[in-house]
């Protein structure tokens, strides 16, 4: 939390275990830097939301101030990474309070610029790209030398970026090219040589098959058949909850829940599956949506809640949220406010995942504050007309693979990066792995400070990645010590909005690819992060083909007892939740990674989320509890941010054998070890044993379980095993 003398604090609730390695970030030390430096006589340095994520911003004063890139390389010489700003604005004079203190609403909105002297385009796509790249980024001015990922763009930006040059060019750039020619000017050269795009545009009504049916996607398919294979269960229910202060209308949030259901037929179109096939048809009213909780008598007159109140709300909560979804006949969205007293609410809200996906949550906070603000406003309308519907994107998503040669061309892609994958993760288990079992989900929290933060986003722009990239490798190189399998496969999520238009609608337009990291051929960190890299971009070119299809094509051995493919997950939640606000009424996340409501039911034996925020990024890895200890997890939470603090130190030639499985803490534990003293040879082990071999050959030398091995036996073994170790190709 940014407290508001500008301290980063760190924790959580009371009943959290939580471990907190201490971090302070002072502004007025990035301050005094700033006045240190010549043509600057006053700063002031703040956390500020720029393009939907929280940066730290300077305004300073002077008579010459210099350049935003001089004053960033100068602050980079005397302070960390995660302290120095991503915006520098330069005013007249610093806005102040009547009482003499900084005024920080006075202070403007910041302007992103790049890292590099300001260059002007030169030609129209380069003018284009630069026009681009400051609308998806919240960048002011962009040179033509700027690199796209320092500028604050991510995986999911980059297919932005692909999408408008198709909408407004025709052209189909490769995703993979943004990345390697990450600058305006470099990818302009792309942008002019590419292949015209051949793709139509979705077009309004195409999903209505009449009687009010409609198309369904694959994704939808897919996700009835698991309700069907699991009737009753609550795995892809998409619950979200705030903390509310003000006067809530609840008359008004519930008439604003039915107005963003009436308004995108995703949440209320419904399967039937009578004859055995999925038919969607969409419901004609929404029904009721909102359930109001009174816990007034629970709370002091004041209104303010105690911990008890709270926890009851949790409780609630929770139940509200894991309550299963009919798919045959019920509406995908619905909310549960619950009042604590006076002006003190929990608000509540559940999507069925067959409707809505990440990135709709920021068209739906944004869309129910509008239609909040209508409903208390009669004659009210901030929002236009949808262009389509999700039905709609459905057909034409649909039409356009099979008509073309894409997902021909993906499916055989996949075929052939998944051949030789193991058909499960050999994890070491604590239960079995029974078809039956009930898919306990336990939740374990981990964070990783800003100082680790910035190093990572530092090793990715210098390996031309993202910092999703980093973090996958090493959890792919844990999971394979882990198994003992040089192999791993994990799936993420993608957006899989390609269809200009797609932003602006709520649905289930997500994708998942099935990554193969192939590990035994790395030996240093850099191949590791080479190998990750060229993986996930392979993978983001093929992204076409929906998951259902690839399964299919694989034709894998089906079992209840795991999940096809892959059974670790990895999101990385950098897709903009949109901001929380209903009018007047001040709201406070209350879910989100680590928080203390959940789903019952884990979807994967793994599932790793990370998302990135002003504090460094919070983790949280859900697992199957009745397959994994909570002990088990934890020590892996704890291994993992030790593997990235490693990565984030290491130099690119360093073996990855140099890097340990011992946590800081275990290491402690190792050294303070008390025992007898001796002296260490300078001889290896095996040159030891040998020696020890010859003094005393008929000597008992290791004892297990009452069988016994000699010196001179155990010398015989341990070289007949290295020899066979060196006819296979070790090192």
């Amino acid at each position: 939390r940014w407290r508001t003398d500008g301290v980063l604090e760190f924790g959580g609730r009371a009943d959290d275990q939580v471990k907190v390695r201490g971090f302070r970030i002072e502004p007025g030390e990035i301050e005094a830097s700033l006045m240190a430096l010549d043509g600057v006589s006053q700063a002031a340095v703040v956390l500020r939301e720029v393009a939907d994520e929280q940066r730290l911003v300077a305004y300073v004063v002077g008579g010459d101030v210099p350049p935003a890139s001089d004053l960033r390389a100068a602050l980079g010489a005397v302070l960390p990474e995660y302290m120095v700003p991503s915006s520098f604005v330069v005013l007249e004079g610093l806005p102040l309070t009547t009482s003499g203190k900084l005024d920080r609403r006075a202070l403007p909105a910041p302007e992103i610029v790049g890292v590099s002297a300001y260059e002007a385009p030169e030609s129209a796509t380069e003018a284009l790209l630069c026009r681009l790249y400051g609308e998806l980024t919240g960048a002011g001015r962009v040179s033509v030398t700027d690199n796209f990922f320092a500028l604050g763009g991510h995986s999911l930006m980059a297919m932005r970026l692909v999408v408008r040059l198709r909408e407004e060019l025709g052209v189909e750039v490769p995703l993979r090219a943004v990345f390697a020619e990450a600058s305006p000017r470099a990818l302009a050269r792309v942008v002019e040589g590419a292949a015209t795009s051949e793709r139509a545009g979705v077009v309004s009504g195409q999903g209505d098959l009449g009687g009010g049916r409609v198309v369904l996607s694959w994704g939808q398919e897919r996700l009835w058949t698991l309700d069907r294979l699991s009737p009753g269960a609550s795995e892809y229910n998409i619950p979200f909850s705030l903390w509310l202060e003000g006067a809530l209308d609840t008359g008004a949030l519930d008439q604003a829940l039915r107005g963003l259901i009436m308004r995108h037929t995703a949440l209320r179109t419904v399967i039937d599956g009578a004859t055995g096939e999925p038919v969607g048809s969409v419901l004609e009213d929404a029904g009721n949506v909102l359930e109001v909780v009174d816990l007034t008598g629970t709370v002091p007159p004041q209104g303010e809640a105690p911990d008890a109140a709270r926890d009851h709300a949790l409780v609630l909560a929770q139940t509200f949220a894991v309550r299963p979804f009919d798919l045959s006949c019920e509406v995908s969205l619905r909310g549960q406010v619950i009042t604590l007293g006076k002006d003190t609410y929990f608000l509540t809200l559940v999507a069925h995942h067959g409707a809505c996906d990440g990135s709709s949550l920021a068209v739906l906070w944004s869309e129910l504050a509008a239609l909040y603000r209508s409903a208390r406003t009669p004659g009210r309308s901030d929002l236009a007309p949808l262009p389509w519907q999700y039905a709609d994107y459905a057909a034409w998503h649909r039409t356009w693979l099979e008509e073309s040669v894409v997902l021909a061309r993906d499916l055989d892609y996949w075929r052939d990066h998944l051949a030789g994958a193991p058909a499960c993760l050999a994890l070491p288990l604590d239960g079995g792995r029974d078809a039956d079992r009930s898919r306990r989900a336990g939740y374990e929290s981990f964070s990783l400070d800003p100082a680790l933060s910035g190093r990572l986003e530092a090793l990715a722009r210098e390996r031309g990645m993202t910092v999703f990239g980093v973090v996958l490798g090493v959890y792919g190189l844990l999971l394979s010590w882990l198994s003992r399998d040089d192999t791993v496969v994990i799936g993420t999520p993608v957006a899989g909005r390609e269809a200009p238009g797609s932003e602006g609608l709520i649905g289930f337009f997500v994708n998942t690819l099935a990554l193969h990291l192939d590990l035994g051929s790395c030996r240093t960190v850099g191949d590791l992060l080479a190998h990750t890299g060229n993986v996930v971009q392979d993978g983001l070119e093929h992204q076409q083909a929906p998951f259902e299809r690839v399964v299919e094509a694989l034709d894998v051995e089906r079992s209840l007892a795991h999940t096809p493919v892959f059974q670790a997950m990895f999101a990385w939640q950098s897709q903009e939740m949109g901001e929380a606000a209903l009018d007047d009424v001040a709201a406070t996340a209350a879910l989100g990674i680590g928080s203390g409501v959940g789903l019952d039911r884990a979807k994967f034996d793994l599932t790793l989320a990370m998302m990135p925020g002003a504090d460094g990024v919070a983790g949280v890895l859900e697992y199957d509890a009745d397959l994994f200890d909570e002990e088990r997890v934890a020590q892996w939470c704890d291994l993992l941010v030790s593997l990235l603090q490693q990565m984030a130190g290491a130099a690119d030639g360093a073996a990855l054998a140099t890097l340990s499985l011992v946590t800081a803490d275990g290491a402690a534990q190792l050294s303070g070890f008390q025992g007898d003293v001796c002296e260490i040879p300078e001889d290896t082990t095996p040159d030891l044993l040998t020696a020890q071999a010859l003094r005393t050959p008929d000597g008992e030398a290791v004892v297990f379980e009452g069988d016994s091995l000699s010196y001179g036996a155990l010398a015989a073994r341990s070289n007949q095993l290295a020899r066979h170790l060196v006819a296979q190709g070790a090192g």
